[in-house]
């Protein structure tokens, strides 16, 4: 059952705890995932589960599905069924429905800085 309410503060409705900032209240969802999920797929990192917001900037967006089709952000309770991964292989995150390329914001200026 969903129990997680994004935004600030952060809302647990299971156990009633709040986080002030979204950055804690993602790396306990991680922390609590990656035990969840253990015996699962043992590769699961943090760095694979927490992604840079593509709305916020920053590092609070955790993809709830875990297939990758189905993105929240705890920081701006921003909600995203179709991001994709920049083609310059960096790592971010892109929604296509504000990005009109498929390369991010920070590798973008970087192939101005070198044009």
């Amino acid at each position: 059952m969903p129990a997680l309410v994004a935004g600030t503060p952060v809302v647990c409705r299971f156990c009633y705890r709040t986080w002030t900032d979204a950055e804690s209240a993602t790396a306990d969802y991680v922390y609590a995932d990656m035990v969840r999920r253990a015996a699962l797929d043992p590769r699961d990192n943090e760095e694979a589960l927490v992604h840079w917001c593509p709305r916020c900037d920053t590092p609070t967006i955790i993809d709830v599905e875990r297939d990758w089709s189905f993105y929240l952000c705890l920081g701006c309770a921003a909600v995203f069924d179709t991001l994709i991964w920049c083609k310059k292989g960096c790592g971010s995150l892109i929604d296509p429905k504000t990005n009109d390329f498929d390369i991010c914001p920070a590798c973008m200026a970087r192939l101005r800085e070198n044009t």
